[in-house]
């Protein structure tokens, strides 16, 4: 029965550890749903190595599993790309999949999208429109953004008002968002009741047919997080607020249910 979070961007967000620890309490497991740590970006690395370890501790303290899932910033081959749950009516997915492109706001879009045509190109025609197929084509994408680090990347918010393009193609993603995920499990997961996703920064819920998308934010400001609770066949969206310094589950009557 996870708890799910996503982009805690450990090391960029001003998040500490120590303000999860109610959540980490909660859980019967935590699961992070990509974009964890900035382990790779040099301004950032070592606080985000830093942290990661801190995050991890409180959890084996609390005796509470941690399992991580990969995003388009976390650089670890072992990380799974997706999870299933509810006998295969719940998928768990960073959501970078959804684009071939992974960020359309990043300088990098164009060489990603290029490097994901050319791993689904490099497979055998049978296999080219299977789910793994999009999972391992983005994950080969993200690595556009660390292969060449001569070119620096501010990955702060306030970096985009230098781009105004690149502000407009974050809208256009929130726009688009709930029409990627339906795509996506309709292609890949059609008996997915709910899908569960990151990575655009923005927390919501929407309902297409008889699919409900949930998606649980950032961590990192001016975004806000959600929390993604699974039990059995219940999936509650939980939106998430700092208050006195720490993330405490709000009312249950703030909370937005799913059935599967």
């Amino acid at each position: 029965m996870p708890l799910i979070l996503s982009d805690l961007h450990l090391g960029l967000a001003p998040l500490e550890p120590a303000q999860l620890q109610p959540l980490v309490e909660a859980a019967d497991e935590l699961w992070l749903n990509g974009d964890t740590a900035e382990t790779r970006h040099p301004r950032y690395m070592n606080r985000g190595t830093r942290l990661l370890a801190d995050l991890e501790n409180r959890c084996a303290r609390a005796g509470t599993p941690l399992l991580r899932l990969a995003g388009n910033h976390d650089h670890d081959a072992a990380l799974p790309l997706h999870r299933m749950l509810a006998d295969g009516r719940v998928l768990v997915t960073h959501g970078h999949a959804f684009l071939p492109c992974i960020a359309p706001w990043s300088v990098w879009a164009k060489e990603a999208q290029q490097r994901y045509d050319s791993h689904i190109r490099s497979l055998p025609m049978d296999e080219r429109a299977t789910m793994q197929a999009a999972l391992h084509a983005a994950a080969a994408a993200s690595e556009a953004a660390w292969t060449d680090t001569s070119r620096e990347r501010k990955l702060h918010a306030a970096a985009m008002l230098l781009r105004p393009w690149a502000v407009l193609q974050v809208l256009k993603t929130w726009a688009a968002w709930p029409e990627l995920s339906e795509a996506f499990a309709a292609a890949h997961t059609p008996d997915a009741r709910v899908v569960i996703s990151g990575h655009s920064h923005r927390r919501s819920v929407h309902v297409r047919g008889a699919r409900t998308l949930m998606n649980t934010g950032s961590f990192n400001p001016p975004s806000r997080a959600a929390a993604v609770w699974v039990r059995g066949n219940q999936v509650d969206w939980i939106p998430l607020s700092l208050r006195r310094d720490r993330y405490d589950l709000p009312p249950e009557s703030r909370w937005i249910r799913a059935s599967v």
